[in-house]
């Protein structure tokens, strides 16, 4: 059984177990923000392994889903898109109008999938894209 459950400073080390293990940089997730929403991604009736991770941060006035990751050996079964619908909800579901992202263009596939579609800025790295999503959006693909 997989669940997603947003966490408190409390579960924080899931959230740092699955980031190093996918991005192996885990010396930059060692702050819990009380702003920000996290969400795990367990396996497990118990919550008995964190197999998928992200967060809801606040930049400024908007929200950005970042540091979406599920486990290698856990990819490929929807997991992650299934974290991101969770963590989606998470945020519309607290008032945001709006929540973006800034992905590699490889990585497009999933957040488009799920109503995601690109904004214009030129304030990031060319091999990279903002995205953007709105609820009206993504409950309409919900549906589908």
């Amino acid at each position: 059984m997989i669940q997603g459950k947003v966490v408190a400073a409390d579960k924080y080390e899931d959230l740092i177990n699955v980031w190093s293990s996918v991005f192996q940089e885990v010396e930059i997730y060692n702050q819990f923000k009380e702003e920000n929403i996290y969400i795990v991604l367990y396996e497990g009736v118990k919550e008995d392994k964190p197999i998928g991770a992200a967060e809801l941060k606040l930049i400024g006035e908007e929200c950005y889903i970042d540091r979406l990751a599920v486990l290698s050996e856990k990819r490929n079964n929807r997991n992650g898109e299934f974290l991101l619908r969770f963590a989606l909800d998470k945020g519309f579901s607290k008032g945001y109008e709006k929540i973006y992202t800034i992905i590699q263009k490889e990585q497009k596939e999933i957040f488009f999938r799920v109503g995601f579609k690109t904004t214009k800025t030129d304030k990031i790295k060319s091999e990279t894209i903002k995205c953007e999503i709105s609820p009206d959006k993504f409950y309409k693909q919900c549906r589908n």
